[in-house]
């Protein structure tokens, strides 16, 4: 469950199983809206809103546990989750991964890459 801006998705990590977007690509490339978003914050846009971010948008699924992205990494996508949750973990200096915070079909992780370039 996610999707990264601006190149869509790719599987890196989560605890979910259905990643975000709402479109499919058609074979010319452009994206075609299938329904309304189911992340609310996709839904929330306008509809002209929604038609800039659509051919950007891909929906992918992930196996639970999968890692979306490592501390120091650059951020160059954008997940919308819309099943499940994304689980964000905090590594202790003993190697113990807590979690810090979930974001669910309400959120967006790796929003902020969206103002320039980014690390996690």
């Amino acid at each position: 469950m996610s999707n990264r801006l601006p190149t869509g998705a790719s599987q890196n990590s989560a605890d979910s199983d259905t990643a975000a977007g709402w479109s499919r690509a058609t074979g010319k490339g452009a994206a075609v809206p299938l329904d309304r978003p189911r992340n609310r914050l996709l839904a929330a846009l306008t509809p002209a809103e929604l038609l800039l971010l659509t051919p950007h948008l891909k929906e992918i699924v992930l196996e639970q546990g999968v890692v979306l992205q490592e501390q120091g990494e650059r951020i160059d996508q954008v997940y919308f989750p819309h099943d499940g949750i994304i689980s964000l973990l905090a590594v202790m200096q003993q190697g113990d991964a807590i979690e810090v915070a979930t974001v669910g079909c309400e959120g967006a992780v790796g929003a902020l890459a969206g103002l320039g370039p980014r690390r996690s």
